[in-house]
């Protein structure tokens, strides 16, 4: 998950989160399929939006956190 400003100074705050996900998978030695497991799961935390000086208004606050895997 990035965060960042579209607008305003070059300054502004960027925020990078990096959440892993993986599965496992197996083949049948026979058939060759592939067998798939499920997707671990992931967080981020919540980021609070900067005040940038020159704009006072802002479309979200801050970020919240998640878990999931979608």
């Amino acid at each position: 998950m990035t965060s960042n400003t579209t607008e305003g100074p070059a300054n502004a705050s960027e925020v990078t989160q990096t959440v892993t996900l993986k599965r496992s998978v197996s083949t049948d030695d026979v058939t060759g399929v592939n067998t798939y497991g499920a997707w671990t799961t992931g967080s981020w935390d919540e980021v609070d939006s900067p005040a940038v000086a020159g704009y006072d208004t802002l479309d979200k606050a801050k970020v919240d956190s998640r878990e999931g895997n979608d």
